[in-house]
């Protein structure tokens, strides 16, 4: 059995090398944290012989991280092979107990009898937010880590402020719903079930259709993913490969940093908004990925709303990593890309975007939803520099059927690589800017002349 839980900052008998020997010969139950006490006493009474808890199976000494660099690596057999995990969903920092006394209220949904026309009809009132506010958005499932742990395990059941919780690849159930959350209904979209079980269906066939389905599925995952916290942002890829690797086990793929090959023309124009680039700014952010991975950057990712994409260029070779034990990138991955490079620039206003210009073709900024925008992980000082040195370039992705999608790329002094530093998407609507359609047929008409260039993106 398996224990998800928030550390907190209460000082308590971890393992660690001057502790080993000790825990060996015998644990001091009682003064470990309530959690705990409380996940051994499950354990035994569901009569499990084992209990992983990772503070007293992984070796928390903070000068030698040798043995966490070799867990951190098994964490998708630890929780994926377990029988059950114990879901501390109420707990802030492991002090209390899962087993508290609650009001019986909230157990039930609210049962009333309405006579309607002289036909007596029965119906429940309920919360319809209730798995979120219970489950989905508990401080617990806020951690990156957990997020990670929750997806691998087989059987989940949550310790809610109100009510337990159960999840499983066949069944998501609350106290109140016993035999699984009504259908149709907000309480159980996308939930742990449906996400696996589409993910590893949809890697299993090759069809375009449901591969289109497993990209919208998966870039759903990491929004998810990205909207979790992490104590150490360096741990962003790490705490997310145990999902790859079970996903990896179904699909016939090679994953990078966050993306498979066959879908990464359609992930690479991810975006973040403009407050969480003003919060984590890119050029104060820890290297922990390369600039065209979204795990590059710190919060929300958003990607293109789309259907399926009419592709502009291709993936041809991404570089082997270079990872140390951790799974942490010692350099950086390059992948090569075939496709269409334009020249690029920017006019601003008051420090905002007022227009840009593509391959000499002027487009104005249309800030309102659906139109041409423009996200940029730079700031106005650095790319003016850049555009003087005539180094960005735009490398467009695909045609969704509304947005001309792409990519913004810097080339690096003295170098033959790219870095990426934005993303954009202009409109196709003829009566915003016929621009569009001109630089559209521009850019079918190099396409269809074999007029392409191959870049390396670091």
């Amino acid at each position: 059995m398996t224990l998800s839980h928030r550390w907190g900052s209460k000082l308590y008998t971890k393992l660690e090398s001057s502790t080993m020997e000790r825990l060996q010969n015998d644990v001091d139950i009682p003064s470990l944290p309530q959690v705990f006490q409380d996940a051994i006493q499950i354990a035994y009474y569901l009569g499990i012989d084992y209990l992983w808890i990772d503070a007293l199976c992984i070796k928390q000494d903070q000068d030698d991280r040798s043995d966490w660099e070799i867990e951190a690596q098994n964490m998708s057999r630890v929780y994926s092979c377990a029988l059950l995990n114990i879901s501390a969903t109420l707990s802030s920092d492991g002090s209390e107990s899962l087993f508290q006394e609650r009001p019986r209220d909230p157990l039930l949904p609210l049962k009333v009898d309405l006579d309607i026309n002289g036909n007596q009809q029965t119906y429940y009132v309920l919360n319809d937010n209730i798995w979120d506010e219970e489950i989905t958005l508990a401080p617990l499932n806020q951690r990156g880590w957990v997020f990670q742990e929750r997806f691998l395990a087989r059987r989940v059941v949550h310790f809610g402020q109100r009510q337990m919780a159960w999840e499983c690849h066949e069944l998501d159930t609350l106290e109140m719903f016993p035999k699984g959350l009504p259908e149709p209904s907000t309480l159980s979209f996308n939930g742990k079930s449906v996400i696996y079980d589409k993910l590893a269906a949809l890697s299993r066939q090759p069809d375009q259709i449901l591969e289109d389905q497993f990209v919208d599925q998966w870039q759903d995952l990491v929004t998810k993913y990205s909207q979790c916290r992490l104590t150490y942002p360096k741990d962003k890829l790490i705490a997310f490969s145990g999902i790859a690797k079970r996903i990896r086990e179904a699909r016939a793929d090679y994953y990078a940093a966050g993306m498979w090959q066959k879908s990464m023309i359609c992930d690479l124009p991810w975006w973040r908004t403009s407050a969480d680039r003003d919060a984590f700014p890119i050029n104060q952010t820890s290297f922990r990925a390369p600039s065209w991975s979204w795990a590059s950057v710190d919060g929300e990712i958003n990607f293109p709303a789309i259907s399926q994409g009419d592709p502009l260029a291709d993936i041809l070779e991404i570089s082997a990593p270079v990872t140390n034990r951790s799974g942490v990138f010692d350099d950086s991955i390059l992948i090569q890309v075939r496709g269409i490079c334009l020249p690029f620039s920017v006019e601003w206003s008051n420090k905002d975007i007022s227009s840009f210009k593509v391959d000499g073709l002027d487009f104005p900024m249309e800030y309102d939803l659906g139109g041409t925008a423009v996200d940029l992980e730079s700031s106005e000082q650095e790319m003016q520099e850049w555009i003087q040195q005539g180094t960005i370039l735009l490398l467009p992705l695909f045609f969704s059927i509304d947005f001309l999608h792409g990519i913004l790329l810097r080339g690096i002094y003295g170098e033959s690589t790219h870095r990426r530093i934005g993303a954009i998407e202009i409109s196709r609507e003829e009566d915003r800017n016929n621009n569009a359609a001109i630089l559209e047929d521009n850019i079918r008409c190099r396409l269809e002349a074999g007029r392409t260039c191959i870049v390396d993106i670091s």
